[in-house]
């Protein structure tokens, strides 16, 4: 079977175990705050069951091709450690910040084939800089920071 060796597929079956636990989570909080979380994590469940269903659809359509994409490793390996390092590193209280970083750029320069450096890394900035700045400004939802961090935002 093709569609086992998509990444999309994997992805899609983590994100919809994920988003759907998290939902099961959310609705054990009180009846005041896990509507926002309930939602989004049943969101996140079911856009990964999308992602299931179009990877199997276009396994199905589609001969395999890596034109344009430099693959390192075969599969979802590479994908799920970053990701496992990413939540052992907030786990570990690395703040919110740097680990997101660090997994945007590596997932980011995993699927690129030219070498624009600068381009990537600003391209990850942005998304742990903007993810975090959203959550804090706009939801006021702390994450977690480090004290330099936190030094700055106060």
């Amino acid at each position: 079977m093709r569609v086992l060796k998509t990444i999309d597929f994997w992805s899609g079956l983590a994100f919809a175990a994920i988003g759907f636990s998290a939902c099961a989570t959310a609705l054990g909080f009180d009846s005041r705050s896990s509507t926002y979380p309930a939602t989004l994590a049943a969101a996140l469940g079911f856009l990964g069951l999308a992602l299931v269903v179009k990877a199997w659809r276009s396994a199905a359509a589609q001969t395999p091709s890596a034109e344009g994409c430099r693959v390192i490793l075969e599969g979802p390996a590479l994908e799920i450690g970053v990701w496992v390092l990413w939540a052992l590193a907030l786990w570990a209280g690395l703040g919110y910040v740097g680990p997101t970083f660090a997994a945007c750029l590596a997932l980011i320069l995993r699927h690129v084939e030219d070498r624009r450096l600068r381009l990537h890394v600003a391209q990850a900035a942005g998304v742990a800089l903007g993810v975090f700045a959203i959550f804090y400004l706009i939801f006021n939802v702390p994450l977690p920071e480090l004290d330099v961090v936190r030094d700055l935002l106060d």
